[in-house]
């Protein structure tokens, strides 16, 4: 895996490399690209530290030496404040950021699908995450295409089959006086990218008040799930409000 951060002031270049970087790699490798409070911890230099910065963070799950290779690439762009590339249990790299979204924390979502990684949409983006609404915000491009752009997209109840990343906002902070400014903040620079992205939505990452993209989620797909839904939970045990299958 790998993990190398950047001052914002490189983010905007840096996300296009992402962008050139994600089409032409291989199957075996995922990268996020997470806009973040950079920790104030070593080994981050003290001056960044509370400070927006941009984390590529990548797995390869080829063998050692292909990934060494495929992900140095990402370790050598730029001048970043810190890089690692090292083997790690999968379970170590799923629990990383654990401490990131702490119990108790208050938490806010918004998500679209972007069809490119557009310069401007990079502007604004960068533009947008200048000062970040809690300490516990992030801001992510998940990369697409690959293994799941080559499934028919009715043959599960996933259907954005043809998206080039998926971005998202996460909100998070701990006052509730903050409650008001953080989610207008969420709301702001999600209709701000609007412009930017395709049409769809992630039902994962959609939240309370999102009922009404229910379509959005699950395209021609939503009726058929319905079906299933009313067959075998006609009681609705299993709910969420965001997903009206009921």
């Amino acid at each position: 895996h790998t993990q190398v951060f950047y001052p914002i002031e490189q983010a905007a270049d840096t996300l296009a490399f992402y962008r050139d970087f994600m089409e032409t790699a291989s199957d075996d490798v995922g990268c996020y690209a997470l806009l973040i409070n950079t920790p104030p911890v070593d080994p981050f230099p003290e001056r960044y530290h509370g400070q927006t910065c941009l984390a590529l963070v990548a797995c390869h799950g080829g063998s050692l030496d292909a990934g060494a290779v495929d992900l140095q690439q990402l370790a050598d762009h730029g001048d970043p404040m810190f890089s690692v590339v090292a083997p790690i249990p999968y379970a170590t790299l799923q629990s990383s950021f654990d401490a990131g979204a702490p119990d108790g924390g208050r938490y806010y979502w918004k998500a679209q699908y972007l069809d490119e990684l557009t310069d401007e949409a990079i502007s604004v983006l960068v533009d947008g995450v200048a000062a970040l609404p809690g300490v516990f915000s992030n801001v992510f491009i998940e990369p697409m295409g690959g293994a799941i752009a080559r499934v028919d997209p009715g043959a599960t109840a996933f259907p954005h089959r043809g998206a080039a990343f998926g971005f998202g906002i996460s909100s998070g902070w701990e006052d509730p006086a903050d409650d008001e400014a953080a989610i207008a903040w969420t709301r702001n620079l999600f209709d701000e990218m609007l412009p930017h992205a395709s049409s769809g939505a992630y039902s994962n990452y959609m939240d309370i008040d999102d009922g009404h993209r229910a379509v959005a989620a699950f395209g021609a797909n939503l009726d058929r799930l319905r079906e299933v839904k009313s067959t075998y939970d006609p009681d609705n045990v299993f709910s969420l409000p965001v997903q009206q299958l009921h």
